[in-house]
């Protein structure tokens, strides 16, 4: 319950009422569905930033390489640096002047994967049974002042995925991809226990629905939201 107290002051930091985040472990349907949402956001008049993480300027791009490539370090640590520091630059450079011009930022990955990978997932492939994450990633998590209000995960269990990932010809699968199914069983399981903590900020979807009735299903938590202020659809 260590984790879950310090893990409270998240709750005290800037929140910004139009960055949205799309979680979910690999293959869950993230990309697809900040795509489609960004479209949508879009095609209502709203100036939309889609980004990823990491990603989204040169130097985060080439640090995403790195981590996903062959030559991805091994070490928990070295991957929670690394990814915290693609997220700041691309904080920095993109996200935060655009969320500053009332834009809407709606990114691919977050805190919610730094703590489930690299927290919880690195504590299973090194043999290490824990309630809590590593304390190192949770160090990485707090450096981040800027978080968003919305983040919706897509929950779809391991097996399912396998089954899509299978489908993508002529896809190459990075190092994340290519760990074992329990890994993956082990990081969905910390993203649900996420989203079950700060219930405030995260909103589970049902991932086995088809695209376009997991896209309406976000579309309706961002329409119920008095905050975010979704425009009419143009007729």
């Amino acid at each position: 319950m260590a984790y879950k107290r310090s893990m409270e002051s998240v709750l005290s930091k800037r929140f910004h009422d139009r960055f949205i985040v799309l979680e979910g472990i690999d293959g869950a349907g993230k990309t697809t569905q900040s795509k489609m949402l960004s479209k949508a956001l879009s095609d209502r008049g709203m100036d939309v930033l889609g980004t990823r993480d990491p990603g989204g300027t040169k130097a985060a791009e080439d640090i995403r390489k790195i981590l996903l490539g062959d030559n991805s370090p091994e070490s928990a640590k070295t991957q929670a640096l690394l990814f915290t520091a693609a997220r700041m630059d691309n904080l920095e450079m993109n996200i935060l002047p655009h969320l500053k011009n009332d834009g809407v930022v709606i990114m691919d990955r977050f805190l919610t994967s730094t703590i489930s990978m690299q927290g919880y997932g690195a504590k299973f492939l090194a043999g290490e049974g824990s309630e809590d994450p590593t304390p190192f990633a949770s160090q990485m998590v707090h450096l981040i002042a800027d978080l968003p209000r919305h983040t919706f995960l897509i929950d779809l269990n391991p097996e399912a995925v396998k089954q899509r990932v299978g489908s993508r010809e002529g896809q190459a699968l990075d190092v994340f991809d290519r760990k074992p199914a329990a890994y993956h069983s082990v990081v969905r399981e910390a993203m649900l226990r996420e989203a079950k903590n700060f219930t405030e900020i995260l909103t589970i979807i049902p991932g086995h629905e088809g695209p376009e009735a997991i896209h309406k299903m976000i579309m309706e938590e961002l329409s119920d939201d008095k905050v975010f202020c979704l425009p009419q659809a143009s007729a």
